[in-house]
């Protein structure tokens, strides 16, 4: 997969009680992306692999930056420019915003 598939963003997890997970997150975790519907009406779901910055897990409510590999690039291309916001969900349950800061170059 090209190395330029992957982006930095800020996720902004949400709090257990606004509908948010009840555990914490680590590198690694798989969640999928929403980028929202293509002009066809089609969503942009994209299932990817988050690697957060430092070793401790992310908490429910807390924000923190993370390197994102998405898993089929081709169905976000051309969404992932800086500022382009995002959520990340677990099925259709939202667990977190996201905004791209930046796309990641070789």
């Amino acid at each position: 997969m090209p190395k330029e598939s992957e982006f930095r963003a800020r996720l902004s997890f949400l709090k257990t009680e606004d509908g948010g997970r009840t555990s914490p997150v680590q590198s690694g975790y798989r969640p999928t992306a929403d980028f929202g519907l293509h002009e066809e009406g089609k969503e942009r779901y994209n299932d990817c692999v988050l690697f957060f910055d430092g070793d401790s897990p992310v908490n429910p409510g807390e924000t923190r930056e993370a390197r994102v590999l998405p898993l089929h690039p081709e169905l976000i291309e051309g969404r992932v420019e800086p500022h382009a916001k995002f959520n990340i969900t677990e099925g259709r349950r939202v667990v977190a915003r996201g905004e791209v800061l930046k796309p990641l170059q070789s």
